[in-house]
């Protein structure tokens, strides 16, 4: 049975018949039409089992195939993590060498303006003796 078939509930039975024939033809119409719908639920149900079994499969095939992409997928992004590991480890140690050579300079630097500080204090120490000096002969 097609599942566009319909059953006509308000059969009538033929050549004018009346009484107890008529309500049997209800009876029969309704029986008709339960028997349709169990047959299109039957018919359903089949046809969604039949999708979902086409899907798995369909599934199970790309599943494999994206299984397959992941674990590809995932080499790559371990090999790239190895590698940005390695190269910011390089840079660390850059780093820590850069920021040591500039303490070293800073520290440098210090002691070079002290020793310039100390000089300037020395001349201009002796620079006032000068001019007391010239002061108080003449």
């Amino acid at each position: 049975m097609s599942p566009n078939h319909e059953v006509n509930c308000d059969w009538t039975p033929p050549f004018g018949v009346q009484g107890p024939h008529r309500s049997l033809g209800h009876l029969v119409a309704a029986k008709l039409k339960r028997e349709r719908d169990s047959l299109l639920e039957d018919w359903i149900a089949e046809l969604k089992r039949r999708h979902d079994v086409d899907g798995s499969n369909a599934s199970n095939s790309s599943t494999s195939k994206s299984n397959e992409e992941t674990t590809e997928a995932k080499k790559k992004l371990h090999e790239e993590l190895s590698r940005l590991k390695d190269e910011m480890q390089s840079m660390e140690a850059r780093e820590e060498s850069l920021s040591s050579e500039l303490q070293t300079k800073e520290s440098l630097l210090a002691d070079e303006k002290k020793k310039l500080k100390d000089t300037m204090d020395i001349l201009e120490s002796e620079l006032q003796c000068s001019i007391c000096s010239e002061l108080f002969i003449n």
